[in-house]
Protein backbone atom coordinates (compact mmCIF):
# COMPACT_ATOMS: atom_id res chain seq x y z
CA UNK A 1 0.00 0.00 0.00
CA UNK A 2 0.87 3.23 -0.98
CA UNK A 3 1.19 5.93 2.16
CA UNK A 4 -1.58 8.68 2.01
CA UNK A 5 -1.18 12.30 1.01
CA UNK A 6 -2.30 14.78 3.54
CA UNK A 7 -4.57 16.64 1.34
CA UNK A 8 -5.60 13.15 0.07
CA UNK A 9 -7.06 12.51 3.49
CA UNK A 10 -7.98 15.80 4.09
CA UNK A 11 -10.66 15.88 0.88
CA UNK A 12 -11.35 12.06 2.51
CA UNK A 13 -12.64 13.83 5.76
CA UNK A 14 -14.25 16.44 3.78
CA UNK A 15 -16.50 13.98 1.50
CA UNK A 16 -17.13 12.14 4.56
CA UNK A 17 -18.60 14.73 6.29
CA UNK A 18 -20.99 15.76 3.45
CA UNK A 19 -23.22 12.86 4.42
CA UNK A 20 -24.51 14.43 7.51
CA UNK A 21 -26.23 16.85 5.03
CA UNK A 22 -27.81 14.71 2.55
CA UNK A 23 -29.94 17.45 1.50
CA UNK A 24 -26.69 19.45 -0.10
CA UNK A 25 -25.83 16.35 -2.72
CA UNK A 26 -28.04 16.71 -5.48
CA UNK A 27 -28.46 14.54 -8.54
CA UNK A 28 -25.67 15.80 -10.70
CA UNK A 29 -23.44 15.47 -8.03
CA UNK A 30 -23.67 11.64 -8.55
CA UNK A 31 -21.70 12.21 -12.24
CA UNK A 32 -20.28 15.41 -11.67
CA UNK A 33 -17.57 13.59 -9.51
CA UNK A 34 -16.86 10.51 -11.14
CA UNK A 35 -17.10 12.21 -14.62
CA UNK A 36 -13.87 14.47 -13.23
CA UNK A 37 -12.04 11.26 -12.14
CA UNK A 38 -12.47 9.98 -15.53
CA UNK A 39 -10.55 12.64 -17.60
CA UNK A 40 -7.62 12.78 -15.08
CA UNK A 41 -7.12 8.97 -15.65
CA UNK A 42 -7.85 9.45 -19.50
CA UNK A 43 -5.02 12.43 -19.09
CA UNK A 44 -2.53 10.13 -16.85
CA UNK A 45 -2.60 7.21 -19.49
CA UNK A 46 -2.59 9.40 -22.65
CA UNK A 47 -6.78 8.51 -24.07
CA UNK A 48 -8.54 10.91 -25.82
CA UNK A 49 -12.21 9.73 -24.66
CA UNK A 50 -12.98 9.47 -20.28
CA UNK A 51 -16.19 7.65 -21.74
CA UNK A 52 -13.57 4.64 -22.19
CA UNK A 53 -13.15 4.67 -18.79
CA UNK A 54 -15.31 3.03 -15.89
CA UNK A 55 -14.92 2.99 -12.31
CA UNK A 56 -15.00 -0.53 -10.09
CA UNK A 57 -14.45 -1.25 -6.26
CA UNK A 58 -11.52 -3.65 -7.13
CA UNK A 59 -8.53 -4.63 -10.00
CA UNK A 60 -10.69 -8.35 -9.63
CA UNK A 61 -13.92 -6.65 -10.38
CA UNK A 62 -12.94 -4.97 -13.66
CA UNK A 63 -10.58 -7.69 -14.86
CA UNK A 64 -14.00 -9.88 -14.44
CA UNK A 65 -15.50 -7.87 -16.81
CA UNK A 66 -12.89 -8.08 -19.15
CA UNK A 67 -12.50 -12.34 -18.73
CA UNK A 68 -16.52 -12.18 -18.89
CA UNK A 69 -16.66 -11.10 -22.13
CA UNK A 70 -13.38 -12.32 -24.13
CA UNK A 71 -15.30 -14.78 -26.62
CA UNK A 72 -13.13 -17.78 -26.07
CA UNK A 73 -14.17 -21.44 -27.48
CA UNK A 74 -12.56 -24.83 -26.69
CA UNK A 75 -8.92 -25.12 -27.64
CA UNK A 76 -8.23 -21.25 -27.08
CA UNK A 77 -5.00 -20.56 -24.96
CA UNK A 78 -4.92 -17.93 -22.66
CA UNK A 79 -1.26 -16.48 -21.74
CA UNK A 80 -0.42 -15.51 -18.43
CA UNK A 81 2.98 -14.60 -16.77
CA UNK A 82 4.31 -17.04 -14.33
CA UNK A 83 3.48 -16.00 -10.64
CA UNK A 84 1.32 -13.16 -11.87
CA UNK A 85 -0.82 -11.46 -8.59
CA UNK A 86 -3.74 -14.18 -8.38
CA UNK A 87 -6.70 -10.92 -9.50
CA UNK A 88 -5.31 -11.50 -12.79
CA UNK A 89 -5.06 -15.32 -12.82
CA UNK A 90 -8.81 -16.88 -10.99
CA UNK A 91 -10.47 -14.78 -13.57
CA UNK A 92 -9.21 -16.42 -16.15
CA UNK A 93 -9.35 -20.02 -15.21
CA UNK A 94 -12.61 -19.84 -14.36
CA UNK A 95 -13.24 -18.20 -18.26
CA UNK A 96 -10.82 -21.09 -19.21
CA UNK A 97 -13.32 -23.66 -17.53
CA UNK A 98 -16.08 -22.59 -18.87
CA UNK A 99 -15.06 -22.34 -22.26
CA UNK A 100 -13.10 -25.19 -22.41
CA UNK A 101 -10.14 -23.26 -23.31
CA UNK A 102 -6.47 -23.16 -21.93
CA UNK A 103 -4.41 -21.44 -19.16
CA UNK A 104 -0.25 -21.48 -20.00
CA UNK A 105 1.88 -19.74 -17.89
CA UNK A 106 5.17 -18.27 -19.18
CA UNK A 107 7.93 -18.63 -17.24
CA UNK A 108 10.74 -16.41 -16.87
CA UNK A 109 13.82 -17.84 -18.32
CA UNK A 110 16.45 -18.49 -17.12
CA UNK A 111 19.24 -17.53 -19.04
CA UNK A 112 19.87 -14.07 -20.30
CA UNK A 113 20.29 -14.45 -23.44
CA UNK A 114 15.99 -14.36 -23.67
CA UNK A 115 14.05 -12.19 -22.07
CA UNK A 116 10.73 -12.57 -20.42
CA UNK A 117 9.12 -10.47 -23.22
CA UNK A 118 11.07 -12.63 -26.10
CA UNK A 119 9.71 -15.86 -24.34
CA UNK A 120 6.05 -14.69 -23.90
CA UNK A 121 6.27 -13.19 -28.03
CA UNK A 122 7.32 -16.57 -28.85
CA UNK A 123 4.52 -18.76 -27.05
CA UNK A 124 1.87 -16.66 -28.89
CA UNK A 125 0.23 -18.41 -32.02
CA UNK A 126 -2.31 -18.81 -33.78
CA UNK A 127 -4.44 -20.39 -30.87
CA UNK A 128 -3.73 -17.58 -28.25
CA UNK A 129 -6.97 -15.44 -27.62
CA UNK A 130 -6.20 -13.45 -24.79
CA UNK A 131 -2.47 -11.89 -23.29
CA UNK A 132 -3.03 -11.05 -20.12
CA UNK A 133 -0.46 -9.63 -17.79
CA UNK A 134 1.29 -6.45 -15.90
CA UNK A 135 3.72 -3.81 -17.19
CA UNK A 136 5.78 -4.73 -14.89
CA UNK A 137 6.00 -7.98 -12.72
CA UNK A 138 4.44 -7.49 -9.04
CA UNK A 139 7.24 -9.96 -7.49
CA UNK A 140 10.40 -9.25 -8.97
CA UNK A 141 9.79 -5.26 -10.57
CA UNK A 142 10.74 -7.65 -13.73
CA UNK A 143 9.78 -4.68 -17.17
CA UNK A 144 7.53 -5.65 -19.89
CA UNK A 145 7.72 -4.51 -23.37
CA UNK A 146 4.13 -3.91 -24.01
CA UNK A 147 4.39 -2.85 -27.07
CA UNK A 148 5.97 -5.41 -28.80
CA UNK A 149 4.24 -7.78 -27.28
CA UNK A 150 0.66 -5.80 -28.92
CA UNK A 151 2.24 -6.42 -32.25
CA UNK A 152 2.70 -9.99 -31.92
CA UNK A 153 -1.43 -9.96 -30.59
CA UNK A 154 -2.05 -7.94 -33.39
CA UNK A 155 -0.41 -10.71 -35.87
CA UNK A 156 -2.77 -13.41 -34.19
CA UNK A 157 -6.06 -11.13 -33.50
CA UNK A 158 -5.39 -11.86 -29.63
CA UNK A 159 -6.81 -9.33 -26.70
CA UNK A 160 -4.38 -7.73 -24.76
CA UNK A 161 -5.33 -7.20 -21.06
CA UNK A 162 -2.85 -5.37 -18.94
CA UNK A 163 -3.32 -5.06 -14.76
CA UNK A 164 -1.56 -1.45 -14.40
CA UNK A 165 -1.91 -1.79 -10.71
CA UNK A 166 2.25 -2.18 -10.27
CA UNK A 167 2.86 0.55 -12.73
CA UNK A 168 0.27 2.86 -13.56
CA UNK A 169 0.50 6.68 -11.85
CA UNK A 170 4.64 5.82 -11.23
CA UNK A 171 5.56 4.47 -14.64
CA UNK A 172 4.51 6.16 -18.14
CA UNK A 173 1.56 4.11 -19.87
CA UNK A 174 0.19 5.46 -23.22
CA UNK A 175 -3.57 4.01 -24.40
CA UNK A 176 -2.36 5.72 -27.99
CA UNK A 177 1.18 3.91 -27.69
CA UNK A 178 0.22 0.57 -26.46
CA UNK A 179 -3.35 0.43 -27.51
CA UNK A 180 -4.41 -2.30 -24.93
CA UNK A 181 -7.90 -3.97 -25.05
CA UNK A 182 -8.29 -3.67 -21.23
CA UNK A 183 -6.13 -1.41 -18.65
CA UNK A 184 -7.36 -2.20 -14.82
CA UNK A 185 -5.53 -0.46 -12.22
CA UNK A 186 -6.45 -0.64 -8.75
CA UNK A 187 -6.02 3.45 -6.96
CA UNK A 188 -4.57 2.31 -3.56
CA UNK A 189 -1.10 1.61 -4.52
CA UNK A 190 1.11 3.83 -7.16
CA UNK A 191 -2.20 5.89 -8.01
CA UNK A 192 -1.97 7.02 -3.99
CA UNK A 193 -6.46 7.14 -4.05
CA UNK A 194 -7.70 4.91 -0.80
CA UNK A 195 -8.25 1.38 -0.83
CA UNK A 196 -11.86 0.58 -2.03
CA UNK A 197 -11.58 2.05 -5.84
CA UNK A 198 -10.03 0.37 -9.18
CA UNK A 199 -9.98 2.35 -12.60
CA UNK A 200 -10.26 0.44 -15.83
CA UNK A 201 -10.11 1.66 -19.47
CA UNK A 202 -12.38 -0.83 -21.97
CA UNK A 203 -11.12 -0.57 -25.72
CA UNK A 204 -14.10 -1.08 -28.91
CA UNK A 205 -13.72 -4.89 -28.45
CA UNK A 206 -15.85 -4.25 -25.22
CA UNK A 207 -18.28 -1.94 -26.78
CA UNK A 208 -21.38 -4.51 -26.41
CA UNK A 209 -20.29 -6.62 -24.08
CA UNK A 210 -22.43 -7.89 -20.78
CA UNK A 211 -21.13 -6.29 -17.38
CA UNK A 212 -21.57 -8.27 -14.30
CA UNK A 213 -23.63 -5.93 -12.25
CA UNK A 214 -26.50 -4.29 -13.71
CA UNK A 215 -26.40 -0.35 -12.45
CA UNK A 216 -29.05 2.24 -13.02
CA UNK A 217 -26.40 4.82 -13.19
CA UNK A 218 -24.70 3.02 -16.17
CA UNK A 219 -28.37 3.07 -18.81
CA UNK A 220 -28.65 5.76 -21.22
CA UNK A 221 -30.38 9.18 -19.75
CA UNK A 222 -29.91 7.99 -16.07
CA UNK A 223 -29.55 11.77 -14.74
CA UNK A 224 -33.01 12.01 -15.49
CA UNK A 225 -33.97 10.90 -11.93
CA UNK A 226 -37.53 12.04 -12.04
CA UNK A 227 -37.74 9.25 -15.63
CA UNK A 228 -36.15 6.27 -13.83
CA UNK A 229 -38.80 4.31 -14.02
CA UNK A 230 -39.12 4.54 -17.12
CA UNK A 231 -36.78 1.61 -17.76
CA UNK A 232 -34.16 1.81 -19.94
CA UNK A 233 -32.69 -1.26 -21.96
CA UNK A 234 -29.80 0.63 -23.59
CA UNK A 235 -26.76 1.58 -21.88
CA UNK A 236 -24.38 4.85 -22.12
CA UNK A 237 -21.61 4.75 -24.67
CA UNK A 238 -18.44 3.43 -24.37
CA UNK A 239 -16.76 1.67 -21.28
CA UNK A 240 -19.47 3.15 -19.18
CA UNK A 241 -21.43 -0.20 -19.02
CA UNK A 242 -18.94 -1.47 -16.65
CA UNK A 243 -18.77 0.91 -14.00
CA UNK A 244 -19.65 -0.48 -10.38
CA UNK A 245 -23.19 0.48 -8.63
CA UNK A 246 -22.39 3.19 -6.63
CA UNK A 247 -19.87 4.42 -8.67
CA UNK A 248 -20.21 7.72 -7.33
CA UNK A 249 -18.74 6.64 -4.37
CA UNK A 250 -17.82 10.40 -3.39
CA UNK A 251 -15.52 9.56 -0.77
CA UNK A 252 -13.04 7.53 -2.86
CA UNK A 253 -13.73 9.26 -6.10
CA UNK A 254 -12.65 12.46 -3.86
CA UNK A 255 -9.54 10.95 -3.17
CA UNK A 256 -8.80 9.28 -5.92
CA UNK A 257 -9.07 12.67 -7.57
CA UNK A 258 -7.12 14.25 -5.99
CA UNK A 259 -4.18 12.02 -5.81
CA UNK A 260 -4.22 11.92 -9.49
CA UNK A 261 -4.33 15.48 -9.02
CA UNK A 262 -0.59 15.39 -7.92
CA UNK A 263 0.51 12.54 -9.93
CA UNK A 264 -0.28 14.70 -12.87
CA UNK A 265 1.34 17.60 -11.53
CA UNK A 266 4.48 15.25 -10.56
CA UNK A 267 4.75 13.69 -13.81
CA UNK A 268 5.85 10.07 -13.98
CA UNK A 269 9.13 10.69 -15.45
CA UNK A 270 10.18 12.67 -12.16
CA UNK A 271 9.25 9.20 -10.10
CA UNK A 272 11.13 7.45 -12.58
CA UNK A 273 14.36 9.69 -12.39
CA UNK A 274 14.13 9.65 -8.73
CA UNK A 275 13.64 5.97 -8.91
CA UNK A 276 16.62 5.13 -10.78
CA UNK A 277 18.94 7.93 -8.89
CA UNK A 278 18.01 5.57 -5.29
CA UNK A 279 18.49 2.70 -7.28
CA UNK A 280 22.06 4.11 -8.26
CA UNK A 281 23.04 5.63 -4.61
CA UNK A 282 22.24 1.73 -3.65
CA UNK A 283 24.12 0.05 -6.02
CA UNK A 284 27.17 2.19 -5.02
CA UNK A 285 26.53 1.75 -1.36
CA UNK A 286 26.65 -2.28 -2.01
CA UNK A 287 29.42 -2.66 -4.44
CA UNK A 288 31.85 -5.64 -3.90
CA UNK A 289 28.59 -6.99 -1.79
CA UNK A 290 27.59 -10.26 -2.49
CA UNK A 291 23.94 -8.48 -3.12
CA UNK A 292 23.08 -7.90 -6.87
CA UNK A 293 20.86 -5.80 -8.95
CA UNK A 294 19.26 -6.84 -12.46
CA UNK A 295 20.87 -5.54 -15.92
CA UNK A 296 19.81 -1.81 -16.38
CA UNK A 297 16.27 -1.89 -18.60
CA UNK A 298 15.26 -5.21 -16.90
CA UNK A 299 12.98 -3.09 -14.31
CA UNK A 300 11.51 0.60 -13.94
CA UNK A 301 12.59 2.98 -11.48
CA UNK A 302 9.86 2.72 -9.08
CA UNK A 303 10.24 -0.94 -8.64
CA UNK A 304 13.03 -2.97 -8.83
CA UNK A 305 14.66 -6.11 -7.06
CA UNK A 306 17.77 -6.71 -5.37
CA UNK A 307 19.12 -10.61 -5.09
CA UNK A 308 20.07 -12.22 -2.09
CA UNK A 309 22.82 -13.97 -1.46
CA UNK A 310 22.22 -18.20 -1.58
CA UNK A 311 21.62 -19.68 2.11
CA UNK A 312 20.84 -16.01 4.06
CA UNK A 313 18.15 -16.50 6.68
CA UNK A 314 15.14 -14.53 5.57
CA UNK A 315 12.68 -14.38 8.54
CA UNK A 316 16.24 -12.84 10.33
CA UNK A 317 16.77 -10.26 7.80
CA UNK A 318 13.20 -9.30 7.85
CA UNK A 319 12.92 -8.59 11.59
CA UNK A 320 16.37 -6.61 11.25
CA UNK A 321 14.72 -4.20 8.34
CA UNK A 322 11.44 -3.99 10.39
CA UNK A 323 13.76 -3.07 13.59
CA UNK A 324 15.17 -0.07 11.44
CA UNK A 325 11.66 0.76 9.91
CA UNK A 326 12.69 0.10 6.92
CA UNK A 327 9.93 -1.84 5.04
CA UNK A 328 10.53 -4.22 1.94
CA UNK A 329 8.76 -7.46 0.53
CA UNK A 330 10.90 -10.21 0.08
CA UNK A 331 9.52 -12.55 -2.81
CA UNK A 332 11.51 -15.64 -3.11
CA UNK A 333 14.86 -15.41 -3.50
CA UNK A 334 14.39 -11.63 -3.88
CA UNK A 335 13.84 -8.67 -1.88
CA UNK A 336 11.89 -6.42 -4.20
CA UNK A 337 11.93 -2.24 -3.54
CA UNK A 338 9.65 0.18 -3.97
CA UNK A 339 10.77 3.45 -4.04
CA UNK A 340 9.07 6.95 -4.58
CA UNK A 341 9.36 10.47 -4.28
CA UNK A 342 9.62 10.73 -0.48
CA UNK A 343 12.11 8.14 -0.72
CA UNK A 344 15.77 10.43 0.07
CA UNK A 345 19.76 9.38 0.88
CA UNK A 346 19.03 9.23 4.40
CA UNK A 347 16.78 5.79 3.58
CA UNK A 348 19.43 4.24 1.26
CA UNK A 349 22.01 5.08 3.70
CA UNK A 350 19.92 2.92 6.44
CA UNK A 351 19.05 -0.03 4.01
CA UNK A 352 22.55 -0.25 2.91
CA UNK A 353 24.01 -0.45 6.25
CA UNK A 354 21.18 -3.04 7.70
CA UNK A 355 22.67 -5.47 4.13
CA UNK A 356 26.12 -4.77 4.71
CA UNK A 357 25.84 -5.40 8.75
CA UNK A 358 23.33 -8.79 8.03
Amino acid sequence: MAPQLKSVTAIGKQFLEQKERPYNIFPADFFSYSEQLKQKFARLIHSDDPQRIALGPSASYCLANAANNVPLVQGDEILLTAEQFPSNVYCWEKAAANTSAKVMFIQKPIEKSISWTDQIIEAINSKTKVVAMGHVHWADGSLFDLMRIRKACDAVGAYLIIDGTQSVGALGFSIKEINPDALIVSGYKWMMGAYGMSLAYYGPRFDTGSPIEESWMNRKDSEDFAGLVNYESAYKSGANRYSMGQSSSFVYSAMLDKALEHLLDWGTDSIQNHGFDIMHLLKAELDNSPFTFGEQGEHAGHLWSLKLPEGLDKKQLKAKLKAHNVYLSIRGDYIRIASHLYNNDRDVEVLANVLKQF
